[in-house]
């Protein structure tokens, strides 16, 4: 399985003290609208793949914990990865979020992928919960080897109790794994946007090459990531167009309408600016990653060995 040489250590740093600057409670709940907020999002580039001939996508997959059966004290779920993505994986991650007054990782460590332990990298600021009465919402990653089939979450903190002690709101893999399809641009992004109340937005430009096959007009596929706090009205863009109408975070890792956590996959094609917005009428959103997946033609089935992945600009481990 190939694996990626990190290329440097500051930006890691760089998160881990933003996670520890808490913000302020706001002492919000589940029937109240939070702050109007308009920001630039805060995610940055944990993997760019630029295609140098050879052919790689990506694959994501999520499930809803709050609450889930298991709970208190903690809750787990299972993701089912296809066969093909496990056995070419060349990097695979967890991403998840968590609802608290205090850091969850303060707590013994009990969360596990496939029954071992997790290293939960902080990704993003800890920002105020999305309108529960927790003070915070604090969202993690984790680098971990998916398996065929039917992969264990288990471990992650969760009271049972909606809105008290921690609630773990849910967590997506995404899978970067070698195929014989089409050769994709592939930009993950991770970070900590909490998008809350009438008017608050997030805007995150992302920067395929648009080179050669990848030119302007080129068919993609996007992700949004992220918990969900209510079911009230949102809307997720992309270069302005809305992609799903009003209310487009409706907890579908669990079944529209239920559960508190998204990941969505939406057709769309290459523009001038590029840009993955978030916004908000009366909801409460923690927007967490983002996945860019640019359709650039065919792949070159020679020289796919490990020495050739001079296309992965970054990679964070």
């Amino acid at each position: 399985m190939k694996r990626f040489a990190m290329t440097t250590m500051a930006l890691l740093v760089t998160l881990a003290l933003a996670a520890v600057a808490f913000a302020e409670p706001r002492g919000f709940n589940e029937n109240q609208e939070g702050p109007t907020t308009s920001v630039l999002s805060n995610q940055v580039e944990l993997y760019h793949y630029v295609p140098s001939g050879e052919c790689f996508d990506a694959w994501t997959g999520g499930v809803k914990l709050r609450n889930a059966p298991g709970s208190p004290p903690t809750v787990g779920g299972t993701i089912t990865v296809p066969g093909l993505v496990a056995a070419g994986q060349a990097d695979a991650q967890l991403i998840w979020v968590v609802l608290g007054d205090s850091d969850p990782t303060l707590l013994p460590p009990v969360w596990t992928f496939n029954g071992a332990a997790l290293a939960a990298i902080p990704i993003g600021p800890v920002t105020a919960s999305p309108c529960w009465p927790q003070a915070f919402a604090f969202a993690y990653r984790a680098p971990v080897i998916v398996v065929p089939g039917t992969n264990t979450l288990a471990g992650f903190p969760d009271s049972g109790v909606p809105g008290a002690g921690f609630n773990t709101e849910g967590a997506t893999l995404v899978v970067l794994y070698s195929t014989s399809g089409v050769d994709k641009e592939i930009i993950l992004t991770v970070g900590n946007d909490l998008v809350a109340g009438a008017g608050g937005s997030a805007e995150l430009s992302l920067s395929p090459s648009q080179t050669g096959t990848c030119d302007a007009g080129t068919g993609a596929e996007l992700v949004f990531i992220g918990a969900d706090g209510q079911p009230a009205p949102d809307e997720v863009l992309w270069n302005g167009v809305s992609l799903a109408g009003t209310d487009a975070f409706l907890g579908i890792d669990q079944g529209p309408g239920i559960g508190y956590w998204d990941t969505m996959e939406f057709g769309v094609a290459i523009g001038g600016a590029n840009v993955a917005a978030l916004t908000s009428t009366s909801d409460c959103i923690n927007w967490v990653a983002t996945l860019l997946k640019v359709k650039c033609g065919g792949c070159n089935t020679v020289g796919t060995e490990s020495g050739t992945w001079g296309g992965v600009k970054t990679i964070f481990r």
